[in-house]
């Protein structure tokens, strides 16, 4: 996936957060909502 569909926010913590994978899909769904 792309980072394009997620907020900076999210975007900043995929590269500190061990689960970004998880995190990112998260952000994905939301962007899509």
């Amino acid at each position: 996936m792309s980072y394009d569909y997620c907020p900076t926010g999210c975007v900043l913590h995929n590269t500190m957060a061990p689960g970004r994978k998880v995190w990112h899909l998260f952000c994905f769904l939301v962007s899509k909502s």
